[in-house]
This record gives C-alpha cells, sequence and structure tokens, in this order.
C-alpha cells in the first residue's frame, strides 16, 4: 500500500461512512506512524477535507 491507495480507501470507504453515520464533527482519525499515513500526499488531503488526526 502507498500514500495513493491509501488516499483512495479514505476518499471512497471511510470518509461515506463518516458522513453516512453523521460523524463529521466529531470524528477524529487515528493512525499509526506508517509512512503512506505520515506522507505529504494523504497529509494535505486529510487537511483539505478537515479531517481530525489523533
Amino acid at each position: 500500500m502507498n500514500s495513493a491507495l491509501c488516499q483512495k480507501i479514505l476518499k471512497e470507504n471511510v470518509w461515506p461512512s463518516v458522513c453516512n453515520l453523521r460523524l463529521k464533527r466529531t470524528w477524529i482519525m487515528q493512525q499509526h506512524n506508517d509512512p503512506k499515513h505520515n506522507s505529504k500526499f494523504t497529509s494535505e488531503w486529510l487537511k483539505k477535507n478537515k479531517i481530525k488526526v489523533l
């Protein structure tokens, strides 16, 4: 898995679930220090979509 696939999973699976459950404001994503999670590409996507990270 790379950062592009990680972002695709977030966009196509995780984010729709968060929206369907109406958790947008209260949801905080927990991730570990894997490079695909900390990449500039993924970090910018999270920031752009206003996803809080623990």
